[in-house]
């Protein structure tokens, strides 16, 4: 237990949220397939590599999360 309790220090999550982890993840996954595109100027073919994913899943998660 105080394993966690310096983990939620650490990084904090507000206790009234109503986010479920799937809520987080997807938010997170979008945000960095979002800046990764961004850093290389809409060039999927390094986002992709940069995150560490094929270029046929950076394809597939644009279209899964309505990124244009």
């Amino acid at each position: 237990y105080d394993q966690f309790r310096k983990i939620k220090s650490i990084n904090p999550i507000e206790e009234n949220r109503k986010d479920t982890l799937s809520d987080i993840l997807y938010n997170v996954e979008k945000s960095m397939i979002v800046n990764a595109l961004t850093k290389f100027k809409g060039n999927k073919s390094l986002a992709a590599k940069s995150l560490g994913i094929s270029a046929q899943n950076i394809n597939y998660k644009i279209k899964k999360f309505d990124i244009s």
